[in-house]
């Protein structure tokens, strides 16, 4: 399958992202049933949240070795916030932490959808 040419730096960026997070890039050409699950929970988002769903299907449609997936209930690994300040992440465990959807970089010109997909 041959990705469009402004989808190729966003998957780049994913599997550079799970190489990082010790999980083999040869498997993201797999589709294996039992693949680790990190969930999200995008209620604090604010604006970003459809922005953030719409991250997470990138994800679903280009990276079979890992699911990204809405919480439903309970907790989430992974808490999406807004602020003004520029989008960042918290690190706290693997596939754990917070991302914060700055609005600096939105009101740039860089894409909600983008920053959420990275």
């Amino acid at each position: 399958m041959k990705l469009p040419r402004t989808s190729r730096p966003v998957v780049g960026l994913l599997i550079a992202f799970l190489v990082a997070l010790g999980i083999p890039a040869a498997a993201a050409a797999a589709a294996p049933e039992n693949v680790p699950v990190v969930t999200y929970d995008a209620r604090q988002a604010a604006e970003f949240r459809d922005a953030v769903d719409a991250g997470a299907n990138v994800w679903k449609e280009n990276v079979r070795n890992l699911r990204l997936e809405p919480a439903t209930g309970g907790a989430a690994d992974a808490v999406v916030l807004a602020d003004d300040g520029w989008p960042r992440a918290e690190v706290i465990g693997l596939g754990q932490g917070r991302v914060w959807m700055g609005r600096q970089a939105v009101n740039e010109g860089h894409g909600a959808i983008r920053i959420a997909a990275h």
